[in-house]
């Protein structure tokens, strides 16, 4: 089993967090509505509701 070598501190545990929450964050800002039935839908893919691109 993998033990780590050194605890790692509280500070780098809240920035490591932050990193991913921004991913995150990033990611959600990229929707857009469908234009036949408006589900919201990532850019340059099919939607998911209705199969229109």
């Amino acid at each position: 089993m993998a033990v780590p070598k050194r605890r790692i501190s509280k500070r780098k545990t809240r920035v490591n967090m932050a990193k991913r929450l921004r991913k995150v964050k990033n990611v959600l800002k990229n929707v857009v509505k469908c234009k036949k039935c408006g589900h919201l839908k990532f850019p340059h893919m099919k939607c998911p509701n209705c199969g229109a691109y």
